[in-house]
């Protein structure tokens, strides 16, 4: 690109499988994290008799499986999971010693995301699946544009990967289609104030993985409600509950909190056309008059 005499723009989408299963870390980076140092998470262990079952039945030999009592083995995989975490961050580091060379560096907008997170022993757990864990759906999201935004700054609002689209046509120029799911995020990036509107929670969704299973949930910063078309439903108070170990939905003190956030996820998918939205409907609208009429 620095060759060519017209100066055009670019795009570079540069993407890895890893660090996903298997982990082929060379020693030289798996070595630099030392396992025995490495302490259980808060959740490693937790009791996963509330949940749905495919936190305990659904495992595939490989990419998930349980590992719940045997913390030196989730440890070094750890250690191996962490040293390809390196290596990629290395190997990415060559496209930014590239642009800086080529003196583009400073005018170059960079992203760096991914599509999913991982258990990597949370829950005693290892890989993904169809839940909607906050270990699963909370990933990186960095953002660089040195000749537009100040570094080493932090946002805290809700977002989703849907809102990259709108937010990379916005740089470039472009006009978004009126029909896009998202918003750009360029208001966040430049550091302007919050536009009118921002949405305090997300919706999240999951088709089904290793069995047809609809999944749908709405977290805020308090609380996630996620419905299971067939199996149980998951309500956790993050902010006493941040590794989601106490799942509250069949609490019945906690049915009016249930209520509210059924509520909000019909809401969400009816807005985004959601194609299963009148099965989760009639499920919880029936649930709703049942738990009104409850003593």
């Amino acid at each position: 690109h620095r060759e060519d005499p017209q100066d055009r723009p670019f795009l570079v989408f540069a993407s890895t499988d890893v660090p996903h299963v298997p982990w082929f870390t060379p020693h030289s980076y798996a070595n630099r994290y030392d396992a025995r140092t490495l302490a259980p998470w808060p959740n490693y262990g937790a009791d996963l008799t509330d949940k749905p079952a495919c936190y305990r039945d659904h495992y595939n030999g490989w990419d998930y499986c349980q590992i719940s009592d045997n913390w030196p083995l989730v440890a070094r995989a750890l250690a191996h999971y962490y040293g390809m975490i390196t290596l990629i961050d290395d190997a990415f580091g060559l496209i930014i010693e590239a642009l800086r060379d080529a003196d583009q560096l400073d005018n170059t907008l960079i992203i760096v995301t991914s599509d999913h997170g991982e258990f990597m022993g949370r829950h005693g757990l290892f890989g993904k699946n169809e839940m909607l864990s906050d270990d699963l759906v909370r990933i990186p999201l960095i953002a660089s544009w040195p000749a537009r935004w100040q570094g080493n700054r932090q946002r805290h609002e809700m977002v989703t990967l849907c809102d990259l689209y709108p937010t990379l046509l916005e740089t470039a120029g472009v006009t978004s289609p009126p029909n896009r799911t998202g918003r750009s995020l360029a208001p966040l990036l430049d550091d302007a104030a919050l536009p009118p509107g921002w949405p305090e929670q997300i919706l999240l969704e999951h088709h089904g993985d290793l069995q047809y299973n609809v999944v749908r949930a709405v977290r805020d910063r308090h609380h996630k409600y996620v419905y299971w078309a067939n199996d149980c439903d998951e309500l956790y108070d993050l902010g006493k509950d941040p590794g989601e170990v106490r799942n509250l939905a069949r609490h019945s003190r906690h049915a009016a909190i249930r209520t509210k956030y059924q509520t909000r996820l019909l809401q969400l998918m009816t807005t985004t056309n959601d194609p299963f939205l009148r099965g989760t409907r009639s499920n919880l609208e029936s649930e709703m008059i049942a738990n009104r009429h409850a003593p």
